[in-house]
């Protein structure tokens, strides 16, 4: 469970969770194309004292979703990747 404490704690720039999913309204729904296709993402610590979770295509791979990869924003699917208190939600960079 991410928490603000656990946030400032992290360098800036830190990559804190990592993982696999699938574009699906059962998982992490994205995109209505390339449906149960599999996706990668990060999560990262700004400079800011804040956090953002990117996103891609697995075949795009792990150096491109650092540097290009999608911004998560829907809230729903923020918290299923990171689970996180309501305190360090307001903390995420939409």
């Amino acid at each position: 469970m991410l928490t603000v404490d656990k946030l400032k704690a992290l360098s800036p720039g830190e990559i804190f969770d990592s993982g696999e999913c699938v574009n699906s309204t059962q998982d992490i729904y994205m995109t209505n194309t390339n449906i149960n296709a599999k996706m990668i993402w990060i999560a990262k610590r700004g400079g800011a004292n804040d956090w953002v979770i990117y996103i891609c295509w697995a075949w795009q791979g792990w150096e491109f979703c650092e540097r290009n990869g999608q911004k998560v924003c829907n809230l729903e699917n923020i918290k299923k990747l990171v689970p996180c208190d309501d305190e360090v939600i307001l903390k995420y960079r939409y």
